[in-house]
C-alpha cells in the first residue's frame, strides 16, 4: 500500500461518499475505486462498506486512524 492509496481511502472514509471523495481529490471515481480495491486485496478484506456509501468496514476505522497519524506526522516533518 502506498501513500496515494492511503490518502484515497482516507478521503472516502471522511466524505462517506466515493463521488465526493473523487471530487475532493480531483480524480476520476473509477480510479478511486480501484485504489481502494487494491488496498482491500493487499489487506485481505474490505475496509469500506460499498453498500453504505463508503463507510468504514471492519478494520476500516483502525486504518483511518492510522492514516490520520501518518499524514499528521508527515505534515509536521515537512513543516519542521
Amino acid at each position: 500500500m502506498d501513500l496515494r492509496q492511503l490518502r484515497y481511502f482516507q478521503a472516502v472514509a471522511e466524505e462517506l461518499s466515493y463521488s465526493r471523495a473523487a471530487e475532493r481529490l480531483r480524480i476520476a471515481q473509477p480510479a478511486l475505486s480501484r485504489a481502494v480495491q487494491e488496498i482491500e486485496a493487499e489487506l485481505g478484506g474490505p475496509v469500506l462498506d460499498r453498500n453504505r456509501r463508503g463507510e468504514p468496514h471492519a478494520g476500516g476505522p483502525v486504518l483511518l486512524r492510522e492514516a490520520s497519524i501518518v499524514f499528521e506526522r508527515w505534515k509536521r516533518r515537512c513543516a519542521g
